[in-house]
């Protein structure tokens, strides 16, 4: 019988001829002002009580306001290669602990909340438009338990693992098994 190592190092074989495979994930658009911000909060901002103000980043980097500050950490929690959670609170930003990660998440949903339910009030029409974009977001998000790893298919994988699961299904006496 054959294995699925057989079965890989043929593809791999074949795909050599063929065009290379896409990245399964994107890269990152961090520029080195967002590593900057990143860097300098791993190493001074661990837990609360070691929160780095936003000010204090906005004179560093020679900003006139927070504004660009703040653009930085959005960029940070977006994207998919930084490996870190960012929590604030009035005080700054901190990279929380496992209780304090929940307590940034209730008070940055309290907020979230409260804003939904005020716009909704004075512009009952929005309320689709925040259901639009809360479903969008959910279903671009990474929705695996932490420390576990998602596989994501870009396509050329399917004939791969079609042909190794209907050789094991016959060599069991099933029928052919369709992906």
């Amino acid at each position: 019988m054959r294995t699925l190592f057989d079965y890989f190092s043929e593809e791999v074989k074949s795909s050599e001829t063929k065009k290379a495979s896409k990245r399964l994930v994107d890269n990152s658009k961090l520029n080195s002002n967002d590593y900057f911000v990143l860097d300098y909060l791993k190493e001074n901002g661990l837990g609360k009580g070691n929160e780095v103000s936003g000010w204090k980043y906005q004179n560093m980097l020679g900003y006139n306001s927070t504004f660009k500050v703040r653009e930085h950490i959005k960029k940070l929690r977006n994207d998919p290669t930084v490996d870190v959670i960012i929590g604030s609170n009035k005080n700054g930003y901190y990279i929380p602990t496992e209780e304090e990660y929940l307590e940034s998440v209730a008070l940055m949903l309290k907020k979230t909340l409260s804003q939904v339910e005020t716009i909704v009030k004075m512009y009952p029409r929005s309320a689709k438009m925040v259901h639009i974009v809360a479903s969008s977001t959910y279903k671009k998000v990474d929705k695996s338990a932490i420390g576990q790893t998602q596989i994501k298919f870009n396509g050329w994988e399917r004939d791969f693992i079609k042909r190794f699961a209907n050789d094991y299904l016959e060599n069991e006496g099933e029928s052919e098994w369709i992906i």
